[in-house]
């Protein structure tokens, strides 16, 4: 975790629908809610501010403690569209599918700090890219899952029940089953990716609304930004996110951060400088936590991982990987 990280918070309605589910699977919720250390409460209240990463530590360890490796996908199926409240209220306002899209990307801090969302279009696609920043080492599998799968349900919602995406994507590994991601998002996603997305067609983001009123979500989102206080998805959270997107493609570079960013190399040099960080250290931080994504499950060759962290060779990563337990800071310059 990077020294210049903020305590991300997450409203506990994110888990509407845990200790049902669990429930009904004859499982005790509130010892896993114990567990992971927050309060029963977050079970029954949805405007508790919880940890995000408690939150994706409830999460993961519940579904490796009793072996339900879809319970993200079953939490996403078994709840109502009023549990995102006002939040969902704003998005479903919106005029179009595009901008419903946009309004998540700019405002999904309001309902969980650490979550990025991210819309790209490209050859008559669109990408909708969800991603957790400085998770503080826990796994985001069932988060991920769980994201993904109220995303696609809102996005059928508008192009109707049949709807289907192009693809869906995601890092982490192939589960022994896939019937519940079949139920989720009408095909099987592909796994082992270098993200996490949703990808449709961009033709399909020019559809109108069913319910817009787009003066009206305008007043609730600025009703939702005052009362959520300020955003503490900071500037190095999106410098983190950037590098990750950056990596897999070989362009991870300072210089061209700086023009992801808008901004020019030295005033992105001075800003990371006066955060407490650099851009090698933060390579370094998001290299390692991918790195340990990738290993997890054991099913990546090592030339893939090296060419997904960006590396320029197999011979340049395992001198990385050789050098990252003595000496972690002579690695920055890598």
């Amino acid at each position: 975790m990077s020294s210049g990280s903020t305590i991300h918070l997450t409203r506990s309605a994110a888990i509407y629908g845990f200790g049902d589910v669990l429930a009904r699977l004859g499982h005790e919720p509130h010892r896993l809610v114990h567990q992971a250390g927050l309060p029963y409460a977050c079970l029954s209240e949805a405007e508790l501010r919880i940890p995000t990463h408690a939150m994706l530590r409830l999460l993961e360890s519940a579904a490796e403690q009793t072996g339900v490796h879809d319970l993200g996908l079953r939490i996403a199926a078994n709840r109502p569209d009023s549990s995102s409240g006002a939040f969902g209220v704003m998005v479903r306002d919106q005029a179009t599918l595009r901008e419903m899209l946009q309004a998540m990307v700019q405002n999904i801090w309001i309902q969980i700090e650490g979550l990025i969302f991210a819309l790209e279009e490209q050859d008559g696609l669109a990408t909708f890219a969800i991603e957790f920043v400085d998770p503080q080492g826990q796994g985001v599998t069932q988060a991920v899952e769980l994201v993904a799968a109220n995303i696609a349900r809102s996005l059928q919602h508008v192009l109707g029940p049949y709807w289907e995406p192009e693809m869906v994507i995601f890092r982490h590994s192939k589960p022994e089953s896939v019937s519940a991601h079949l139920t989720a998002f009408r095909r099987v996603p592909f796994f082992m990716h270098d993200r996490n997305a949703i990808v449709m067609l961009s033709a399909h983001l020019d559809r109108s609304m069913p319910r817009a009123d787009p003066e009206a979500a305008k007043h609730l989102a600025h009703y939702l930004q005052l009362i959520a206080g300020s955003r503490q998805q900071d500037f190095i959270g999106k410098v983190r996110q950037l590098i990750a997107a950056l990596l897999p493609q070989g362009l991870c570079r300072m210089d061209r951060l700086a023009r992801q960013l808008d901004i020019h190399e030295r005033t992105l040099h001075r800003r990371l400088e006066a955060e407490g960080t650099s851009f090698g250290q933060l390579l370094l931080e998001v290299r390692t936590e991918l790195l340990e994504t990738y290993l997890a499950p054991g099913q990546r060759s090592l030339t893939e991982i090296s060419e997904l962290l960006g590396f320029s060779s197999l011979s340049a990563f395992s001198r990385w990987k050789r050098g990252l337990s003595r000496q972690p800071n002579a690695l920055l310059s890598e």
